[in-house]
């Protein structure tokens, strides 16, 4: 199942603009945050992320269990938020 979110624009005189550093060091981050992920969670990234497919779609693309695609997001998830914040801790309080 899909999620649509509530997206609001704002006029282009209230939007921050980020510098080309700004932008090049989150480009940065997140490319070192893909390459600490295993090849698996790599892929199930690609696949949610950048094709836009659901977790049904991505376990038979992968011809994984569904559980597996859910799985593998997961941690995925956990482990480029832990690469990318600056205290490299994943959510507060949550053990896994």
């Amino acid at each position: 199942r899909r999620h649509e979110g509530n997206l609001t624009l704002l006029p282009e005189h209230d939007r921050p603009v980020p510098s080309g550093t700004d932008e090049m060091a989150d480009r940065d981050a997140l490319d070192r945050a893909m390459r600490s992920l295993s090849l698996d969670q790599r892929a199930v990234i690609v696949h949610h992320y950048y094709l836009g497919l659901s977790l049904p779609e991505i376990a038979s693309t992968l011809d994984i269990p569904v559980g597996t695609a859910k799985s593998r997001l997961y941690h995925a998830r956990l482990a480029m938020r832990a690469a990318i914040e600056p205290d490299g801790a994943s959510s507060e309080g949550h053990v896994a």
